[in-house]
């Protein structure tokens, strides 16, 4: 691994971006979630709830394998 001083320039706007995927996947989450409430079949329900699902998680394993 570089130090933080041997990374390139641009590389603050990479971190930001890293930084709003979280806010992105929870937000997908939570749009996920609300349009289950207007479904009328079993399967989109299952399939929409098994993406909300994994966009939550996806945050959380991001979250506690930063630390």
């Amino acid at each position: 691994m570089r130090p933080r001083s041997a990374l390139p320039a641009g590389s603050s706007s990479v971190d930001r971006v890293v930084g709003f995927t979280p806010v992105g996947l929870l937000a997908a989450g939570a749009v996920g979630l609300v349009k289950v409430m207007g479904m009328t079949t079993g399967m989109n329900v299952l399939c929409c709830l098994i993406g909300s699902a994994t966009a939550f998680g996806a945050v959380t394993c991001g979250r506690f394998r930063k630390r």
